[in-house]
């Protein structure tokens, strides 16, 4: 009896530890077509989960007019992460917009105008990577 109540406990832990760890990550939002929708002017910050994870962000602009957006992404102190935005016109174009590049712990950064009714998707990667450090991404629009 008390090696089948062990058994059960250690089962039980188990598929706690499992469930907790996958959870706490960022599921859902590392593809473009799976993209996480960004609150303007709200800041995110998770953390990359491998060297080959990106992270994927939208908004959609249904204000009615055209809106210039500005997006930031602060990389971890000594890593290097990229921000890229793709635009996507009403009509179906789209455009690939590179930040500048401040290197490892800088600040990259792009502004753009969105179309009424267009769409932008942000993607976020690691150029170089240590697991678990944050990164900061937020935009604003006006």
């Amino acid at each position: 009896m008390k090696g089948k109540l062990l058994s059960s406990l250690i089962a039980s832990a188990i598929l706690l530890a499992v469930g907790t760890q996958s959870a706490s990550a960022n599921i859902g939002d590392d593809t473009r077509s799976d993209a996480r929708w960004a609150n303007p002017d709200f800041h995110y910050t998770p953390s990359l989960l491998s060297p080959s994870d990106e992270d994927w962000y939208y908004w959609d602009n249904e204000t009615g007019s055209n809106k210039f957006i500005w997006a930031g992404l602060q990389s971890p102190a000594g890593l290097n992460y990229d921000i890229t935005g793709f635009l996507i016109t009403p009509s179906g174009q789209e455009y690939t917009l590179y930040s500048n590049e401040s290197g490892p712990g800088g600040f990259d950064s792009f502004g753009t105008t969105v179309p009424a009714g267009g769409k932008i998707y942000f993607r976020i990667k690691a150029d170089m990577f240590d697991y678990g450090q944050k990164y900061d991404f937020h935009f604003t629009r006006q």
